[in-house]
């Protein structure tokens, strides 16, 4: 390394005389050729850079390493408060566990879920288990944990005593009380499309009969389970359907109240109102010109749109679209400005 810096101090002050004729030697003007021929050579700066522990590069090259790690630093800080809001998050959670134990196992008597046999056969021959039948009501119709043990229940093999079940009472007044599904399709379409207001209670003020595909109109004609003409990929659990009211607590809600299945409760839903549904969303964004992630949001905070999506479906558990149309109230945010 001495020796490195000696040679380069020499030839630099072999140049600077020969540059103010000082040293007006041939040799000299060689010798300053020669020096940068060979420090324009990339095997000798690769040397050099390795040697000397230093690294060549172009001002662009620099400025756009300094500014991806600003990116990194930006991330990391707004992955540190969400860290700081999880954490105090757990700690009041833990604190609620035992309490929330001790009320869900009185819940889970007062149902008779505390009856359910988990490793008993709900279809000998399909070779499904109890609880296989909840993992699959869970996984293709999005039913909650208990909603799904409920209605496995229904058979007698999945409960360890033969426990009456709450369910099967209120899916007999549902039958007697709600009207088909069939009947009302047909008050939409002389309606011209429209369907009866939904009250806050989560009463509507037309009756609709689902969760039978048996049903039978007035008429005496056969009708289809409402789900069946519904894309149930479309829904949108949790969506707002009425202030302080999910889409998804909604479909629970005609389900334990009315025993209406959960893939019709779901169709019911959507049909109530398009804001149940994810296409609604998309087509929103679309018409405001469609969502622009890597667009700064804010400027003092150098935050990107998409961080601002990420802070508010991690922070308050907003669903995609609704984070996405959210942070598009602001026009930086929007392809098309």
């Amino acid at each position: 390394m001495l020796g490195i810096l000696i040679a380069f101090m020499a030839v630099s002050f072999v140049l600077f005389i020969d540059h103010y004729l000082l040293l007006n030697l041939p040799m000299a003007r060689n010798i300053r050729k020669a020096t940068f021929a060979v420090m324009n050579d990339k095997e000798t700066l690769h040397n050099f850079e390795v040697n000397a522990g230093l690294k060549f590069m172009e001002m662009e090259e620099y400025n756009s390493m300094v500014s991806e790690i600003e990116q990194v630093a930006n991330r990391t800080k707004l992955a540190g408060s969400i860290l700081n809001i999880r954490s105090n998050d757990l700690v009041g959670m833990e604190r609620e566990i035992p309490i929330i134990n001790a009320e869900l196992q009185q819940e889970l008597s007062s149902l008779g879920l505390d009856k359910f046999c988990d490793k008993c056969m709900w279809s000998p021959r399909m070779k499904i288990t109890c609880g296989g039948r909840v993992r699959l009501l869970a996984e293709r119709y999005q039913t909650e944990k208990y909603q799904a043990m409920m209605s496995a229940m229904q058979k007698e093999s999945c409960r360890s005593n033969s426990v009456p079940m709450m369910m099967q009472d209120k899916k007999q007044e549902s039958n007697e009380l709600l009207q088909d599904w069939g009947s009302d399709q047909e008050d939409v379409q002389s309606n011209g499309g429209q369907r009866d207001n939904v009250n806050q209670g989560g009463q509507s003020n037309s009756m609709i009969q689902v969760g039978q595909s048996n049903s039978m109109s007035q008429s005496g004609q056969r009708l289809g389970r409402p789900s069946n003409d519904v894309n149930l990929e479309d829904f949108c659990g949790g969506c707002t359907w009425e202030a302080g009211t999910t889409c998804g607590k909604r479909s629970t809600y005609l389900n334990e109240m009315h025993g209406t299945d959960i893939p019709d409760a779901m169709a019911v839903v959507m049909a109530e109102t398009k804001k149940c549904t994810n296409s609604f969303y998309e087509e929103e964004l679309q018409k405001l010109g469609g969502f622009c992630g890597h667009c700064e949001w804010g400027v003092n905070t150098k935050l990107t749109c998409d961080g601002r999506v990420d802070y508010l479906t991690y922070t308050y558990r907003s669903p995609l679209f609704v984070a996405q149309l959210s942070a598009m109230e602001k026009p930086s945010c929007r392809l098309n400005k």
